[in-house]
C-alpha cells in the first residue's frame, strides 16, 4: 500500500470561509462574495500540485495557519492565535478550494489537524497524507 504525503504552502494572510450573501433587488438570490479570491487560491494550489494525482482514499489533512502579528498587538512569534477568524472557518476555506484539486471529494478526509499561531510570515501550510486502510484485523 502507498502512504504518500504532499505539503503545499499558500502565501499571504489565511482566509476564512465567509457566509453566502443575499443580493437584494428585484430577485433575491444568494451569491459567493469570495468567488474571485477562491479562483486565485485554486490557481496557486493547482500550480503547486502539478504532477500529482488527486487523493482518493482515506486521508489526513494537517493545516497550519500562520496569522500576521498586528503592530498594535505585540505577541511572541509562534504563540497561539485565539481570536477571529475561527479555526473551523479557516479549515472550511481550505477544504473548499482544495476540492477537486488535492482530492476527488472532501468526503475522503477522515482526520483533520489544525492550529493557528502568530508569525511574521503569514501563510497557510497544507499537508495531506494518505492513510493506510486496515480492512481485516486478522490480516495484520
Amino acid at each position: 500500500m502507498r502512504n504518500r504525503e504532499v505539503t503545499l504552502e499558500m502565501p499571504g494572510d489565511p482566509v476564512a470561509k465567509a457566509r453566502a450573501r443575499l443580493k437584494c433587488g428585484f430577485k433575491k438570490r444568494f451569491y459567493d462574495a469570495q468567488h474571485h479570491i477562491k479562483l486565485a487560491s485554486q490557481i496557486i494550489l493547482q500550480d503547486q500540485f502539478k504532477g500529482y494525482e488527486p487523493f482518493e482514499g482515506p486521508c489526513m489533512l494537517s493545516l497550519a495557519f500562520f496569522m500576521p502579528i498586528k503592530k498594535s498587538h505585540w505577541v511572541p512569534e509562534g504563540s497561539y492565535h485565539y481570536y477571529r477568524p475561527d479555526t473551523d472557518n479557516l479549515c472550511k476555506w481550505i477544504m473548499d478550494i482544495s476540492n477537486g484539486i488535492l482530492y476527488k471529494d472532501d468526503c475522503c478526509i477522515a482526520v483533520i489537524h489544525a492550529n493557528k499561531v502568530y508569525s511574521h510570515n503569514p501563510r497557510t501550510v497544507i499537508t495531506i497524507r494518505e492513510l493506510i486502510e486496515v480492512r481485516d484485523i486478522d490480516d495484520v
